[in-house]
């Protein structure tokens, strides 16, 4: 639980190299969630640095390097593939990471059992919303109500009373400028101690014809929802 590591773990992701050559396209993490209604950017921004990583590494008490490991769903192979990129980056500035796949299901079940003695070191995950408003996505990471076993999704076990109380400010306030103000807190607190290291909101794809006409793209389901009551093909 050492927050320069976690800092320098943030710095030593070749974000650019893994979300457009492991997944092909999408749009790299600046705040807690893409943008949406209450979105704006965090305060502290990370990018691909390795030399920045290393002198971290050495400020937080390890120098020579350290051992860490890291689960993923095995069915999963972009998020595999994205961890091997990781490895071999991490292992240049003395970080020997194991990457650990196991079956999803098998997976969530360890590590959000409740008790943090009992969970997986780390993971790679993903996090969506279920409507277009940031303080959804800030109170289920971040929240110590999302802590396991809750169903969703404090993944890291964070629990910081700070980050609880700016919660409740967005919840409770009535002022627009007020919740905006409270959202901006969380952001920058949360990119400050970085339980997470977020990559990238994925890119939704949707091919048709330029003769197809109705179509819109939907927030929460993608391009997975088809409005056909007002879709038509046009000449």
């Amino acid at each position: 639980d050492n927050v320069l590591v976690r800092q320098a773990l943030a710095y030593a992701v070749n974000y650019d190299g893994i979300i457009q050559g492991v997944w092909g396209g999408g749009q790299k993490m600046d705040s807690v969630t893409p943008p949406m209604v209450g979105y704006a950017p965090a305060s502290t921004q990370y990018t691909y640095d390795l030399e920045k990583a290393k002198a971290l590494l050495a400020e937080a008490g390890y120098p020579d390097g350290m051992d860490m490991e890291i689960a993923v769903s095995q069915e999963w192979e972009p998020a595999n593939l994205s961890l091997q990129v990781l490895q071999a980056d991490l292992a240049t500035i003395g970080v020997n990471l194991t990457i650990t796949p196991i079956e999803q299901n098998a997976l969530y079940a360890q590590h959000l059992n409740g008790d943090p003695a009992q969970a997986l070191p780390a993971i790679f995950s993903f996090l969506g919303s279920d409507y277009p408003d940031a303080y959804q996505l800030l109170a289920l990471a971040y929240g110590s109500r999302s802590l396991p076993p809750a169903t969703c999704c404090n993944f890291s076990y964070y629990s910081n009373p700070k980050m609880d109380e700016i919660i409740t400010r967005v919840e409770t306030t009535l002022d627009p400028e007020e919740r905006q103000a409270a959202l901006q807190e969380g952001f920058d607190l949360a990119y400050e101690d970085e339980p997470y290291v977020w990559l990238h909101s994925v890119a939704d794809r949707a091919a048709m014809k330029d003769t197809v006409e109705g179509w819109e793209f939907n927030y929460i389901n993608g391009s997975a929802y088809i409005p056909l009551e007002r879709m038509s093909l046009g000449s």
